[in-house]
């Protein structure tokens, strides 16, 4: 009986730890581009030219949501940002974004034009929203996403380790 939990307890470590690992690396791999460029960061204006809408696609476990965002200038350069946080609900067409956000419409952005990756796991990280305080929030935003990934990792040997200290306990011979 004691074997199989301590099997159990095995597998339930091994797949919760890779469940998170997948789950939020993406999340820390943008937060940590993000905290290591941060002092590039300047503040600027972008000015939408165009809106991009794309219907959600594939099917199953393959189906990959609607993505929206604005092309447009900032600094003189052509680039990308994310309209998450500006609309007052998630489109559901193209004529649906169009009627949130005019062409021309201009916001405050934090611009990095160093940042050689213009984009992670969809989310630019050249073009951010412009944040008071952004130095500060970059490095809390990399810490919690750090914590998120990597301590369910840490956990999950712990644990794996405290079953394996256990298993040897009780079939240590007397």
């Amino acid at each position: 009986m004691f074997k199989a939990l301590v099997m159990l307890a095995r597998a339930l470590c091994l797949v919760s730890v890779l469940w998170a690992f997948v789950l939020y690396m993406n999340n820390w791999r943008s937060a940590l581009a993000i905290y290591q460029n941060a002092s590039g960061y300047r503040p600027a204006e972008f000015v939408v030219a165009d809106l991009s809408y794309q219907p959600a696609w594939g099917s199953g476990k393959t189906r990959y949501p609607d993505t929206w965002y604005a092309r447009g200038r900032v600094a003189g350069q052509d680039e990308r940002f994310n309209l998450a946080g500006y609309l007052a609900h998630d489109p559901r067409s193209i004529d649906d974004l169009r009627s949130q956000i005019a062409i021309g419409s201009v916001f405050a952005v934090l611009y990095n034009p160093d940042v050689l990756d213009s984009g992670i796991a969809g989310q630019t990280i050249r073009v951010l929203p412009y944040r008071p305080g952004f130095l500060e929030h970059s490095r809390s935003r990399f810490e919690f996403w750090s914590a998120l990934t990597f301590l369910p990792l840490a956990v999950g040997v712990l644990l794996l380790l405290c079953a394996e200290f256990a298993r040897r306990l009780v079939a240590k011979p007397r």
